[in-house]
C-alpha cells in the first residue's frame, strides 16, 4: 500500500494553507478553514491528479474526513491498478 501521508499533507497545505506538521485521520471541514463545498471539489481535482486516481461522485460525497480521504484514495489506487 502506498503511503498517502506527504502528498496528502502537501494537497491540505496548498489548497487551505493548512499550517500543522501532521494530518490526523481525524481532522474534517469543521477543523479546516475553508474547507466549503467549493475548495471540497478542488480538493477532490488534486487528489486525483497527485495520485493517479479517478474519483466517484460518491467518493467525493464520503470524502468527510482526513481518514475516510485515505481511505478512499487506497480503495482506488487498488481498483486501478
Amino acid at each position: 500500500m502506498t503511503d498517502t501521508s506527504t502528498p496528502l499533507l502537501r494537497i491540505f497545505q496548498d489548497i487551505f494553507g493548512y499550517t500543522s506538521a501532521e494530518l490526523p485521520d481525524t481532522v474534517s471541514p469543521d477543523d479546516v478553514e475553508g474547507w466549503d463545498s467549493m475548495q471540497h471539489l478542488t480538493l477532490a481535482q488534486e487528489i486525483e491528479a497527485a495520485f493517479g486516481v479517478r474519483l466517484t461522485t460518491d467518493d467525493i460525497l464520503a470524502m468527510t474526513s482526513v481518514g475516510e480521504i485515505r481511505r478512499i484514495i487506497a480503495s482506488r489506487m487498488n481498483t486501478n491498478c
